[in-house]
């Protein structure tokens, strides 16, 4: 493991020199982190960085807001705008680079019943969730014909009517919440699910390939012609950062409390009881969904040959340089979301 703690180190101290607090909050600073050859991972190696857990997960003291613009339907045009600036120079252009501003939003979910924000993350559980948190207002996925839709969460990236102030004081006043995942096992969960959504006249990257280019389908894409504008779109927002849409920006946590998808059990149940504690007596306790439990099945292993194999191991396994890759494409989740301090 001593070449991963040297590529760590060297990123701590790369992050340090260049004061990448002074950044913007969706600019990755450029970073020079070491690395000794032979870049050999064992089993063993890859299990415990997949295990890695967020140092910075659980209660929070919430002291900023994720940036209005961010999600606010007034600033859907703008945030469009740069999107597709930003995707054109992508596709022309080799390099790596994350979105301007999260697009088409943050999803930011209200529930004025219960007073609750609930900052709707990417391959983090977040469908799973739904139910147990009262299912969100019109909502059309996968939702049970029985679901009680009286105390749903409504979208505020959708209410043209809302204004900023009013956000602000929600966002003071409501428990506000989200759910991570480990880096390397949300990557890989969501490769493996966008590769199976890439039409059939696109080329299908490997996975070493798009550790090298998270945003490599898209890139895709938008250079073949071989998608629609929402899938482009669909492909870049499910492997963005987990971090710009739960920090201010100047870095402070904008949420009360994150949960780990590795540990949603007890987050959830915790989350539930923080609700419940706050509520109105009128109302009826918020209580888990039956339907919850399948969240971790990303966690699978799988037969090959007669032997059971780890999926994500053996992906790593077989793409060195994709840890390389990753920590320096999505610095801002290993260092504000703690994954450094508890990978070792």
């Amino acid at each position: 493991m001593y070449q991963i703690v040297e590529l760590f180190v060297g990123i701590m101290i790369g992050c340090v020199i260049g004061g990448w607090i002074m950044f913007n909050s969706l600019t990755v600073p450029e970073v020079s982190p070491t690395w000794s050859e032979p870049r050999n991972f064992v089993p063993s190696d890859i299990e415990e960085m997949l295990a890695a857990r967020s140092a910075s997960s659980g209660f929070l003291h919430k002291t900023g807001v994720v940036p209005p613009r961010y999600f606010m339907q007034k600033t859907f045009r703008e945030r469009q705008g740069k999107f597709r600036v930003w995707m054109d120079n992508y596709a022309s252009n080799p390099g790596f680079s994350h979105p301007p501003t999260p697009f088409p939003h943050c999803q930011v979910y209200i529930n004025h019943h219960y007073k609750f924000i609930w900052i709707k993350g990417h391959k983090v559980a977040s469908t799973s969730m739904r139910g147990s948190l009262g299912w969100l207002c019109k909502d059309g996925w996968k939702v049970p014909e029985d679901a009680n839709w009286d105390y749903c969460s409504e979208p505020l990236f959708k209410n043209r009517n809302v204004k900023e102030e009013d956000v602000r004081r929600w966002w003071k006043d409501y428990f506000v919440f989200g759910v991570v995942r480990n880096p390397f096992t949300r990557f890989s969960s969501a490769h493996e699910y966008i590769q199976t959504l890439m039409p059939k006249k696109c080329t299908k990257p490997s996975f070493g390939e798009t550790c090298k280019d998270p945003y490599l389908h898209a890139r895709i894409c938008k250079r073949e012609n071989c998608c629609r504008e929402s899938t482009t779109v669909h492909h870049v927002r499910h492997l963005s950062d987990q971090s710009t849409c739960m920090f201010d920006e100047n870095y402070r946590p904008a949420v009360d409390f994150i949960a780990q998808v590795e540990n949603l059990d007890q987050d959830l149940d915790t989350i539930l009881d923080t609700i419940n504690s706050r509520k109105d007596p009128s109302l009826p306790k918020l209580k888990r969904a039956p339907d919850y439990s399948h969240v971790n099945a990303r966690n699978k292993t799988k037969e090959e040959g007669g032997s059971k194999k780890h999926y994500a191991v053996d992906l790593f396994l077989d793409n060195d340089e994709c840890v390389l890759s990753l920590v320096k494409q999505y610095q801002k989740d290993f260092l504000l979301l703690g994954y450094l301090e508890n990978l070792f």
